[in-house]
């Protein structure tokens, strides 16, 4: 049993570490927020009302400033429905190509009503440059999307030589992930899921999400919200944020700056040096929030200290919400002891030494 606790525990700090690389390596672009599923379990209210298309030299151009970055090596196009506007997609795919990005991209499979179909889709894509597909299923996509519509594109991302992968959510305190993997492995078929990774994230209260039924019951170990969906994606307006779940309001000092106003360089910089993001990766919002309950700074937040695991959009959105608590973080951040602190923590679950190194890095 403390075999299996042990190896469990490495899996998910080796997970912890590859998704935590990737953000500094991997800028996403929501290409859209149009979709014509609108799963109940969204994260975003939109479904196909408001066009939200940038033109195609938008795009092309906040690409070519992505690039100039020498860090960052690949583009992950999502939504909304990337596979929405196909040929949008083979062009953003090839234009990447282009400039020396790699690109990989997230559908829920909608569109794959045949083998014939997401062969020839991703055949283009393929010779376009993707280099990787994942594929979003679970109960909630599984009312609109056909499961075999998923074992058609994983099937047909291998004989095109792209990277598979699937990616599923699961009500926090519901089923465990392995018992949602597990599910997946019967109804799919182990053969559907040689070579394909599989993802697993909580699904969280935002959007449509919020009229969802979550289990009431508490695991014994309580989490600290640490968040690792923090890193940069392009919005449909050109927006940059250091956050790629659901759009930010305009005040969020997560917001990094606008692709059609200045260079991607210095948001990117400004999303490295970020004050206020260690702590959430490392510390987790319930101890922000109780630094800010001791400093008698979170009136009003206490309510909070409970927070459940699909709550931590909801309350990182009310500690960033305040002036006051930015700059507590921001100066805290320049405290040395706090920043060796963090330093460690960032070290021991992600591999990453910079704030160890000193603030010139």
């Amino acid at each position: 049993m403390l075999t299996s606790q042990v190896a469990r525990m490495q899996r998910d700090l080796a997970q912890q570490y590859r998704r935590y690389a990737a953000m500094r390596t991997e800028v996403g672009l929501v290409m859209t927020e149009q979709c014509p599923v609108g799963c109940r379990h969204c994260l975003s209210p939109h479904t196909m009302e408001v066009p939200d298309l940038p033109t195609l030299e938008e795009h092309l151009t906040w690409m070519a400033k992505v690039a100039r970055v020498d860090r960052v090596k690949s583009l992950s196009i999502t939504g909304g429905e990337p596979f929405l506007y196909f040929r949008r997609l083979l062009e953003l795919v090839d234009g990447c190509r282009t400039l020396g990005l790699r690109t990989m991209v997230i559908t829920s499979a909608y569109w794959a009503t045949s083998g014939e179909v997401a062969g020839d889709k991703l055949k283009q894509l393929a010779h376009a440059g993707l280099t990787g597909i994942t594929v979003s299923t679970d109960e909630y996509h599984q009312e609109y999307v056909p499961l075999a519509n998923v074992s058609r594109v994983l099937s047909a991302a291998r004989e095109c030589g792209l990277s598979p992968k699937v990616a599923l959510t699961y009500l926090p305190r519901g089923r465990s992930v392995e018992q949602v993997r597990g599910d997946l492995r019967d109804r799919l078929g182990q053969r559907a899921l040689d070579g394909v990774e599989i993802e697993a994230g909580g699904i969280v209260q935002l959007g449509r999400a919020y009229d969802l039924e979550f289990p009431g019951t508490r695991q014994a170990e309580r989490t600290k919200l640490v968040c690792n969906a923090l890193g940069p994606a392009i919005r449909p307006d050109g927006t940059v944020e250091s956050c790629c779940r659901a759009p930010l309001p305009s005040t969020s000092p997560l917001i990094l700056g606008n692709l059609n106003a200045e260079d991607f360089r210095p948001m990117y910089q400004r999303f490295l040096d970020h004050p206020i993001i260690p702590f959430i990766q490392t510390w987790g919002l319930l101890e922000m929030l109780e630094r800010l309950l001791d400093e008698g700074l979170a009136i009003g937040l206490d309510g909070y200290r409970n927070a459940r695991e699909e709550e931590i959009c909801d309350l990182c959105r009310a500690i960033l919400s305040e002036p006051a608590h930015v700059s507590f973080f921001a100066e805290t951040f320049h405290d040395p002891e706090v920043r060796k602190r963090i330093g460690i923590l960032a070290f021991v679950l992600y591999g990453d030494s910079a704030l160890l190194e000193g603030p010139d890095g």
